[in-house]
């Protein structure tokens, strides 16, 4: 872990992922629905585990994504505060034996 990284996990955000554009978007967007306040941090090939040479390639475009809860019913600034879902995803049952 990095000096870095240490600091972002003392202030309670936790890593989850690195990716680039337009998953990196997407991933924002569905972390700050569904309730997290969202960092990103500039990716460091030499940091990643494994082969790294796509992010080396094109390390600039890369971003990690670090997540923390909000506090109940509280947004973080300039994110959506999260909506819970009216009713709950049932499958629809009507033509199961079909």
């Amino acid at each position: 872990m990095t000096n870095r990284e240490s600091e972002l996990a003392a202030e309670g955000w936790q890593k989850k992922s690195t990716a680039d554009e337009p998953r990196l978007s997407e991933l924002v967007e569905a972390y700050r629905r569904i309730g997290f306040k969202v960092h990103l941090e500039p990716c460091d090939p030499a940091q990643q585990p494994g082969c790294n040479q796509c992010l080396q390639a094109a390390a600039g475009r890369y971003q990690t994504i670090y997540i923390r809860p909000t506090a109940s019913g509280e947004a973080a600034e300039g994110d959506p505060v999260a909506v819970e879902p009216k009713t709950r995803f049932e499958p629809d049952r009507q033509g199961e034996n079909r």
